[in-house]
C-alpha cells in the first residue's frame, strides 16, 4: 500500500505544532536523551513510542474532524510519520 504524501504531511505539521501534544514530546525525547547517555538507545523501540504518540495524534484529529482514522492514517502512513518524527527529534534534541 502506498502512502498518501499529503495526508502524511497533514499527520506530521498537526502532531508536531499542536500545544496539545508538545508536553508528551518532551517526555519521550527525554526519555530517549536518558537511554542514549546509557547507551540503551535502542532506535527501533523509539520508533514505536513516536509511533504511539502519532496514533494518539491521529484519533484526535479524526475525531474532532469525522475521519475514520484507519482510512485516512493506516498504519504504514502513522509508522512513516514516527520514523520522521523521530528523525527531527534526533536531530533536535536528542543528539544535543
Amino acid at each position: 500500500m502506498t502512502i498518501n504524501e499529503t495526508n502524511a504531511n497533514d499527520l506530521y505539521l498537526t502532531v508536531m505544532n499542536d500545544s496539545r501534544y508538545y508536553e508528551s514530546f518532551k517526555t519521550i525525547c527525554r526519555n530517549l536523551i536518558i537511554k542514549r547517555q546509557a547507551g540503551t538507545f535502542e532506535e527501533d523501540k523509539a520508533v514505536k513510542a513516536f509511533y504511539k504518540w502519532v496514533t494518539y495524534g491521529a484519533r484526535i484529529y479524526c475525531k474532532e474532524s469525522g475521519y475514520d482514522m484507519r482510512t485516512r492514517f493506516p498504519k504504514n502512513l502513522r509508522e512513516s510519520v514516527a520514523s520522521r518524527v523521530l528523525e527531527f527529534a534526533y536531530s533536535e534534541y536528542i543528539m544535543q
